[in-house]
């Protein structure tokens, strides 16, 4: 390769959601910006995003639909959650960002990126076509399996899963004009089936005559199949007395959860999926990129603003700004809150669920959004673990007194950052 000659600030690897975010803020901040995707093919997800998140990061023309409040039906009893939902038009919000980074001075090279040499005055990427690029800090924004960020292997990382059908039915499914986001009923199932596998039904009434009609499994070990979803989904609609009177399109879905957060000290800032930042008990992560993009913007721009920061000192800069300290140890709570999970069977999932959603608002929001502070987090945790039912309690106990609690307090104790 030849010798590195930075012709750009940040190279953002990756054309999905989060790298297109950070790459609308960081080109906004000034530092010339490259974005390097494979094609220029639609966003292949579907995303969700709680009202507030999208008001405050994203426009109104961004989303599909939204909902002003939500319902969860956790334990027999459907509660109405003061809160609003979001579904997201990936083609406007993928334009959109677009526009904004090329607005602001961004260049797009299509192709796949297949290493990366990195320099003392920068990073000089490959392209698989044999092109190249060079820029004085890379941030992969490449998902779940990022091509260039290192991370520890974690081939048994639970998943959460999904089978989705969105169609015209023939008798709304739920509410009409609802935002169904947690049905645990199970009466369509089984006796044996309702104590294995808790599954539950996300449903969205998109106003235009379809809905959304998602049948989705918590994480675990290994991710609940989706012959069995689509299998507990279909005796779900034929129990509501519904089918649907089109064919419908399927939506299916494997989100990892819990994967470790890579090591902060690599030349590579991750960001997205690539990063981590799903949310170890929820599997969102689209929220959580659009509030900390604006964060590795500045932290980019305030290092790299000064011509003599070298490569090394920047990345370090970015990852602070996506990872810092009261993050990680947030971050190492939440994961410990899943290893819980995991260990709960489905009746004692649906009382969990009855309980956390019966606590104060701003507690299971905070918690949802990872936005509490680890101290309150650490309280609610411990309110939700007083007011569980027993069997819930006990075992709760038994993860913390297992391995699962060495493992948070050395996160809590250094903030996992290495």
């Amino acid at each position: 390769m030849r010798e590195a000659r930075p012709d750009h600030d940040v190279a953002i690897v990756g054309g999905g959601p989060a790298g297109a975010v950070a790459a609308a803020e960081i080109a906004e901040t000034g530092l010339r910006t490259a974005v390097l995707t494979p094609d220029e093919d639609r966003w292949v997800g579907t995303y969700g995003v709680w009202a507030d998140e999208a008001h405050a990061h994203l426009e109104p023309g961004d989303l599909e639909a939204w909902w002003p409040q939500t319902l969860v039906r956790p334990a027999g009893r459907t509660r109405v959650l003061r809160r609003g939902y979001a579904r997201i038009d990936g083609d406007v919000l993928r334009g959109r960002l677009r526009k904004r980074a090329a607005d602001a001075g961004a260049t797009l090279h299509e192709g796949l990126v297949s290493a990366a040499d990195h320099r003392h005055d920068g990073t000089v990427l490959a392209l698989d076509d044999g092109r190249e690029a060079a820029a004085r800090v890379v941030v992969d924004a490449t998902g779940h399996h990022p091509v260039l960020v290192q991370r520890q292997p974690a081939p048994d990382a639970p998943a959460q899963a999904a089978y989705g059908l969105r169609a015209a039915w023939s008798r709304p499914p739920y509410t009409p004009g609802s935002a169904m986001i947690m049905d645990f009923s199970a009466d369509h199932l089984e006796p044996h089936e309702r104590a294995a596998d808790a599954t539950f039904c996300y449903a969205l009434d998109f106003g235009d005559g379809t809905w959304l009609v998602e049948e989705t499994s918590l994480a675990r070990r290994p991710a609940l199949d989706q012959a069995t979803l689509e299998d507990r989904l279909r005796r779900r609609l034929a129990h509501l007395g519904t089918e649907a009177v089109e064919p419908p399109a399927v939506e299916r879905v494997l989100i990892p959860m819990g994967l470790p957060v890579p090591d902060t000290r690599q030349r590579v800032i991750g960001f997205g999926g690539a990063a981590s930042l799903v949310h170890p008990a929820t599997g969102y992560q689209l929220g959580h990129a659009l509030r900390r993009a604006p964060r590795l913007a500045s932290a980019l721009a305030g290092a790299l603003g000064d011509p003599r920061t070298d490569p090394v000192t920047a990345a370090h800069a970015g990852w602070a700004a996506v990872w810092s300290r009261t993050a990680l140890r947030r971050r190492a709570l939440e994961a410990f809150g899943l290893t819980a999970l995991q260990r709960l069977d489905a009746h004692e999932t649906r009382a969990f669920f009855d309980a956390f959603f019966a606590l104060p608002d701003h507690t299971w929001q905070g918690y949802l959004d990872s936005t509490l502070p680890p101290v309150r987090l650490t309280a609610a945790m411990l309110r939700l673990f007083t007011v569980a039912p027993t069997p819930v309690r006990a075992k709760l106990l038994g993860t913390m007194l297992g391995r699962p609690a060495s493992l948070l307090a050395r996160g809590l104790l250094w903030g996992q950052r290495r």
